[in-house]
């Protein structure tokens, strides 16, 4: 059987039967309204679905739109971190530029200051020989006076027995106008004899203070410590150290060798007027 037949028979059958047709209407429209309000119902979903989820886009677009300026922010903060840090940078090089010219300039001057140095100890060396050789030289120079103040010494003596002095006055007079000479003794000042605690002294002056112990002749270093003894009461009395002179008149050569070893170690100014043998 044909489908145009069977359209035709059913028309023909509705056309017939109008209960029928009432009927099939209503079948109709109640399939069609279900169908209709489901597919509404699901498209009611849909929607909703929709607008959550457009909602939810919505929030996450504002979030992203939060964190798009937060990094955008920290975007500006790291290009400003790292400008300060370029200017840093270059400030760095700029000090480091300045460094190295520093230590350029002191590497400089202590190459300078060493060769000031060595030139320094050149010149100490030369000045130190010339100190030692005007050492050596006063020393000659100083034996040489002392065998002329002894010869002069002797000469005189000799003299001063016609003069009707005595050993001892004529060395103090004699010591007097050395020293007066020698600036050591002020011109209005004079060197005088005196007893103190016991002790004779033969040449005395309290200011500048002077002692000196007189012998015409000595074979033995006595003389020495009679006067470091004499000394020694001079300075409990003036509270003064007091320059020391030791004048013989003849000593005998080995005597005068150890006389002359104390002397220097007790810081004693020894004249002697004759050596023998």
């Amino acid at each position: 059987m044909s489908s145009g037949s069977l359209t035709e028979r059913l028309i023909a059958e509705i056309t017939e039967n109008p209960e029928l047709a009432d009927k099939l209407k209503k079948l109709i429209e109640n399939v069609t309204l279900t169908e209709i309000s489901r597919e509404l119902k699901i498209y009611r979903q849909d929607i909703q679905r929709l607008s959550e989820e457009q909602t939810r886009l919505a929030q996450e677009q504002v979030k992203l739109r939060e964190d798009f300026n937060k990094l955008y922010q920290e975007q500006v903060k790291l290009r400003e971190d790292f400008q300060k840090l370029s200017e840093e940078q270059t400030r760095l090089a700029q000090e480091q530029v300045k460094l190295r010219e520093d230590f350029q300039k002191l590497s400089e001057e202590q190459t300078r200051l060493a060769q000031e140095q060595v030139k320094l100890r050149e010149d100490f060396n030369k000045l130190l020989n010339e100190v030692k050789e005007l050492k050596l030289s006063y020393k000659r120079l100083d034996k040489k006076v002392d065998r002329m103040f002894g010869a002069m010494l002797k000469g005189f003596t000799d003299l001063s027995q016609f003069a009707g002095m005595t050993f001892e006055e004529f060395v103090r007079r004699f010591l007097e106008n050395y020293l007066k000479d020698m600036k050591i003794l002020p011109k209005d000042k004079s060197l005088t004899s005196t007893i103190i605690e016991g002790e004779e002294i033969d040449v005395f002056s309290e200011d500048p203070p002077i002692i000196g112990e007189v012998t015409s002749f000595t074979q033995s270093t006595d003389e020495i410590n009679k006067i470091l003894r004499k000394a020694e009461v001079f300075r409990r009395k003036y509270g003064k150290e007091p320059a020391k002179y030791l004048i013989i008149m003849t000593t005998r050569k080995k005597t005068y060798r150890e006389l002359e070893e104390m002397a220097k170690k007790w810081n004693i100014n020894l004249i002697v007027g004759k050596i023998s043998g």
